[in-house]
């Protein structure tokens, strides 16, 4: 039986949307560092182009399937690996990430792989008011010194006490959760960290719109949703009522000594 990851659910009392109009909040390596209440932010309204900032009141976009970077040859940009690029982009409300450049450079070669991986990535479009919509988002490619494959992650600012998600009076507690296995590729070349996965757990305890907001690629994101997908919990409690609420839960990923 292989030896499975270490789990450590993380109850992050944060609400997952973000700022008003103009660029995302500056975002670490650790994820969006913003703390705004919703009464700061106005109604969404769409910039010129008919595009919009992440707000309280829509669905962020997602990665339904994320195509990794190819590295460049050996000798290209090897002085800067490891590195981080993060592109900034409109995700169309047909899904189709547009007007990509790059705020974060790890080097020309690097910078283009990350594109063309968003380029021939998959999206589901923000939703506000049960439209799809256009929406400015960030996204993250962590380049390692071993070039294992970098996995675009989008970085979403998060707010606290989100309308419908952040409003509770008892936060969800987790009363199963699954064990996530080391992928292949990661245990191959022993590669550990942590991948955040924010997540609303509905009032039937249920996890839904999972998405990673922290990544450690070689397979280990998706073996870190696959696992938080079966995940069940009692729901957050409001007046003595379920309600949604998201959360982020942190997946730990360590290899004891050989």
């Amino acid at each position: 039986m292989r030896k499975s990851g270490l789990l450590f659910v993380l109850l992050a009392l944060t609400a997952g949307t973000a700022l008003a109009q103009g660029e995302l909040a500056p975002s670490t390596q650790d994820g969006p560092v913003s703390t705004i209440s919703d009464s700061d932010i106005p109604r969404p309204r769409p910039f010129i182009d008919g595009s919009y900032a992440m707000s309280p009141q829509m669905r962020a976009p997602r990665i339904t399937q994320a195509v990794p970077a190819v590295y460049p040859q050996a000798d290209a940009d090897a002085s800067a690996l490891p590195g981080s690029c993060m592109l900034s982009m409109v995700v169309g409300a047909d899904g189709i990430p547009v007007n990509i450049h790059v705020v974060h450079s790890t080097g020309d070669a690097l910078d283009a792989a990350a594109i063309e991986a968003i380029k021939q990535s998959k999206f589901e479009p923000g939703i506000l008011r049960k439209q799809p919509i256009a929406v400015r988002v960030r996204v993250q490619f962590l380049f390692s010194a071993d070039r294992s494959p970098a996995i675009p992650a989008l970085l979403v600012p998060m707010f606290r006490n989100s309308a419908g998600s952040g409003d509770y009076d008892k936060p969800p507690v987790p009363i199963h959760q699954e064990n996530a296995e080391y992928s292949d590729e990661a245990r191959r070349n022993r590669i550990t960290g942590v991948v955040l996965i924010s997540l609303l757990v509905g009032t039937d305890g249920l996890p839904t719109d999972l998405h990673v907001v922290k990544s450690v690629g070689a397979g280990l994101d998706e073996k870190a949703l696959d696992s938080v997908s079966k995940y069940r919990f009692k729901p957050a409690m409001k007046d003595g009522n379920p309600v949604p609420a998201r959360i982020t839960v942190e997946v730990s990923f360590r290899l004891g000594a050989r």
